[in-house]
């Protein structure tokens, strides 16, 4: 059974513990935050010993067996946890945990933890039996248009309240690194009372700790947001991203938007180009397509990449971020205007 992470804190309230848990997700201080929680609910319930598995070189399914199946020596209730840090548990793993998820053992508590899961282990028949036989935690980052929602729970944890305008940029500053907006959380906590909190003296105390990479320029150009792509090209450039990753995450966006409007022109199902592509997650489907109808063509644009490609590698003179800052400020000014970029 899938369940929400924002009722994972009033699920833990019930008198007894599901014996199997996992929890698995792309943000690492959600994961923590979660297993933490479980971990002290399970003490709190008499699961007085812990046993750890991680899944690395020279890892035995077979010792697992042997522990999960040996009686405790120390408390009648047990947690033994399994860490698959790559998502995957092999040939072997996957048939051991189809079979445990099924049978669970008395007076023990299985928590499997994971990391991000991609779209094929979500149709493996191992996680499938995790679904259908345990609770089943997803532990994402929050959307960008979610995050000043996250702020303002957080500080509200900690007595505090912020403005609307605060908190979007709270959360511009932190988007993309939640153990750092989780420090900063506490800073504040520190540094100021329960209450509203200043806005000036916030903005002057937390620092800008975004941390982007290339496949969020990518995603930026899916959504249509130029203006917001080109400050993430400045931050990644200034941090030293190699400019070949730049521009595969701009040619690759623009590629996908490029092909959608073509498949709208020939008024053939947009269904059957995102399996082409390899689109699986509907809000990039919703992202293409509305940006396929926004977007005027895309040729000059898909053109100057190719040319972006080749300065990037050398083949070509130019300077590459005025290149690349002059593509998407024409992006954002076609996107404004209405004209062809």
């Amino acid at each position: 059974m899938k369940l929400p992470l924002e009722r994972l804190a009033r699920h833990l309230e019930h008198q007894t513990l599901e014996p199997v848990w996992a929890v698995y997700g792309d943000e690492p201080l959600l994961v923590l935050e979660a297993t933490d929680a479980l971990r002290a609910r399970a003490r709190a319930l008499g699961f007085v010993e812990r046993l750890v598995f991680t899944l690395e070189p020279g890892f035995s399914w077979e010792r697992l067996t042997q522990e999960c199946d040996s009686p405790s020596l120390f408390a009648a209730r047990r947690l033994i946890e399994l860490r698959l840090p790559q998502g995957k548990p092999g040939t072997e793993g996957a048939a051991w945990l189809s079979e445990r998820v099924k049978h669970p053992l008395p007076e023990t508590i299985l928590l499997i933890t994971l990391g991000e899961i991609d779209w094929q282990t979500r149709k493996s028949a191992w996680f499938t039996a995790l679904e259908q036989h345990a609770i089943v935690v997803e532990a994402n980052t929050p959307s960008r248009e979610r995050l000043p929602e996250w702020w303002r729970e957080r500080l509200a944890r900690q007595g505090q309240t912020a403005s609307p305008e605060l908190l979007r940029l709270l959360a511009e500053r932190t988007e993309g690194n939640l153990l750092a907006a989780r420090q900063e959380l506490e800073k504040l906590a520190l540094l100021f009372p329960e209450g509203p909190l200043p806005e000036d003296e916030v903005r002057t105390a937390v620092f800008d700790l975004a941390r982007y990479d290339p496949e969020a320029l990518r995603q930026a150009l899916l959504e249509g947001e130029a203006v917001r792509a080109l400050r993430l090209l400045r931050t990644l450039t200034a941090e030293g991203c190699a400019a070949p990753l730049l521009v595969w995450a701009i040619a690759a966006a623009l590629r996908l938007i490029a092909g959608a409007q073509e498949t709208l022109d020939r008024r053939a199902p947009l269904e059957a180009f995102f399996r082409q592509e390899r689109v699986f997650r509907p809000e990039e489907k919703r992202a293409i397509e509305r940006s396929a109808r926004r977007f005027p063509p895309l040729r000059a644009a898909l053109t100057a990449c190719a040319r972006l490609d080749r300065i990037a590698k050398g083949a070509e003179p130019g300077d590459f971020t005025v290149e690349a800052e002059r593509l998407l400020l024409s992006l954002g000014t076609a996107l404004s205007r209405g004209h062809a970029a």
